[in-house]
């Protein structure tokens, strides 16, 4: 069974608590994980690096538009990266994604 997963950086745990909070609650996805991670990256022409907090959102196919126009709107950043890409799942976790967010 296929599901949506989206990978979406953010620069604090807490705007990424929040955004999953926010998305639960639309039932625009069935769960988020949160993982601390370190970004280098190259902004306005200079190295950078920062601590970023990446979160894995899952959600159906059906709802994978939603869920990226809704980061656009929710994020902070300047230009957010949100990354989404179908991934198939074992039977169960694939209806119990479907359960959550139809």
């Amino acid at each position: 069974m296929l599901i949506s997963v989206t990978y979406c950086p953010f620069p604090s745990e807490e705007e990424a608590q929040n955004v999953i909070q926010t998305l639960l609650n639309e039932k625009i996805i069935a769960c988020g994980n949160v993982v601390s991670a370190q970004s280098h990256f190259i902004w306005n022409g200079t190295q950078a690096h920062d601590h970023e907090w990446i979160v894995l959102f899952k959600t159906t196919v059906a709802h994978k538009a939603d869920l990226m126009k809704r980061l656009e709107t929710l994020h902070t950043y300047d230009i957010p990266c949100i990354l989404q890409w179908d991934a198939e799942a074992n039977d169960a976790y694939g209806k119990w994604v479907a359960e959550q967010v139809d």
